[in-house]
């Protein structure tokens, strides 16, 4: 519609042209009587009924919507050989051309002073922000009523029964009894070597109650449980693919959004309708979207950018950490994004876990390390099979099918677990839990933290480092 209210605003600016060109008073007269009429035309296709107006999408400055202005102070060092002023000038053109390359965001930067920079971002339209809340809620509806691992765990130790809970009920206590028994014998005969009969079934039968337990537990999370990574894997497939023919869509093709849809359908039959309901309401707000809508949007594009931060990684037996388990659900079911700076620790992702694990140009008896625990055969086994396999299995871990995917992930968790740190996959993607308490366990830019001096040197065991 805008490239027809363009095309005919050009016609008439030609026709007007050539009339006035003619010179004769009536043709001028006729001229201005052309361009005005065309001009009313051209503005009046923009407003034309189900169409969008300008301000849907002409994004408007802050003068216009109203916005959020953000106050940044620049750290610059006392014997900089450039001032201040020009320090920061120089930060701001960096930081635009990173945030906003092509200058569309409407944002607007400038120096305060001397050590301070500015930035004013508008609010998005009243439109942009109904959908996105709508799609908010859609999602939040999607999830409601999960059932997680740790979840069930708490409803079965508090004695909490539930609906299609009966086997995992049983499992657990069985479980619990035989777990009993079993203790109490291995402390009696700890002393001696030679175990007795009843000591013996007492085993079997604790092993036997554990594999039931976590066949039984599995059961249950297949038709009760719902992990908020699947739901952002199906939006994070990209809509802008090649449209299927009329042909294409009788033969009953779809997309892979659609067909991954279809698969979480047919797995959570119970969900089908909440999920395209929520898929829906995403498409919608998906239209209209930008990458800036929020502060929190433009600060997360500003995170990184000539920071530096150091966060303690807390062991898994960390006295201080204590049970991880909060931290592990609020992940699954929120993201790593729910955490604040309130929290004491926070989940962060590993950006190559090739580097990480140091996997690349590593000794044989390492890589047989990665190889036992990715199940990989151990001949002809190099550094860019393990990396691979590990690739692969964080793929897998957002399979449709809980089980397939517990699995896959758990591969990569325990490797890098094996550092002593607390590690789960979420969405694909390996996160670990850092310290997020600047008075305790993380030193951040807000506390004045900055690189004052890099060089070149090398670790304890000899490698090089910054």
């Amino acid at each position: 519609m805008f490239m027809h209210s363009f095309l005919i605003l050009l016609a008439g600016c030609a026709l007007a042209l050539v009339l006035h060109l003619v010179k004769t008073r009536f043709s001028r007269l006729w001229g201005l009587v052309a361009f005005t009429a065309v001009v009313g035309m051209a503005a009046s296709l923009l407003y034309w009924p189900g169409q969008y107006t300008p301000k849907d999408r002409l994004p408007l400055g802050i003068d216009l919507a109203g916005g959020t202005t953000l106050v940044y102070d620049v750290q610059v060092p006392d014997n900089a050989q450039d001032p201040a002023s020009v320090i920061v000038d120089r930060t701001i053109a960096t930081l635009s051309k990173r945030v906003d390359p092509t200058g569309t965001r409407n944002l607007i930067w400038r120096r305060l002073g001397d050590k301070r920079l500015q930035v004013q971002m508008p609010a998005p339209n009243a439109k942009v922000s109904v959908l996105r809340q709508q799609w908010e809620d859609a999602r939040n509806n999607a999830l409601s009523g999960s059932l997680t691992s740790d979840k069930l765990e708490e409803q079965l130790a508090a004695g909490i029964t539930g609906p299609g809970l009966s086997a995992v009920q049983a499992a657990w206590k069985e479980r619990a009894e035989s777990k009993a028994a079993y203790n109490a014998l291995d402390a009696a005969e700890k002393a001696n070597p030679a175990k007795s009969a009843a000591f013996m079934a007492a085993e079997d039968r604790y092993f036997a109650a554990k594999k039931q337990y976590a066949s039984a537990m599995a059961a249950a999370l297949k038709t009760g449980s719902f992990s908020a990574a699947l739901l952002d894997k199906l939006v994070e497939i990209p809509a802008a693919e090649v449209p299927l023919t009329e042909d294409e869509i009788k033969a009953g093709q779809t997309t892979r959004r659609q067909k991954y849809l279809a698969d979480l359908q047919k797995d959570y039959p119970a969900r089908a309708e909440k999920l395209a309901k929520a898929l829906a309401a995403f498409e919608e707000y998906e239209k209209v979207k930008g990458a800036l809508e929020t502060p929190e949007d433009l600060d997360r594009l500003l995170q990184g950018s000539g920071r530096v931060e150091f966060r303690i990684a807390p062991r898994t037996d960390d006295p201080e950490l204590g049970d991880p388990s909060e931290f592990i659900r609020k992940l699954r079911e929120r993201g790593p994004r729910s955490f604040t700076d309130k929290d004491a620790y926070a989940w962060f992702e590993i950006d190559s876990l090739a580097q990480y694990l140091d996997i690349q140009d590593t000794k044989a008896e390492r890589l047989q390390f990665f190889a036992e625990r990715l199940d990989l055969a151990k001949e002809g086994l190099t550094s860019d099979r393990v990396i691979a396999a590990i690739g692969a299995a964080l793929e897998a871990s957002t399979d449709s099918d809980p089980q397939k995917a517990d699995a896959s992930a758990r591969k990569v968790e325990r490797l890098v677990a094996s550092r002593g740190v607390v590690a789960k996959v979420y969405n694909g993607k390996i996160y670990v839990l850092l310290g997020n308490d600047v008075k305790r366990n993380a030193m951040t830019a807000a506390q004045g933290w900055a690189v004052k001096s890099p060089h070149m040197s090398f670790d304890q065991i000899g490698k090089p480092c910054v």
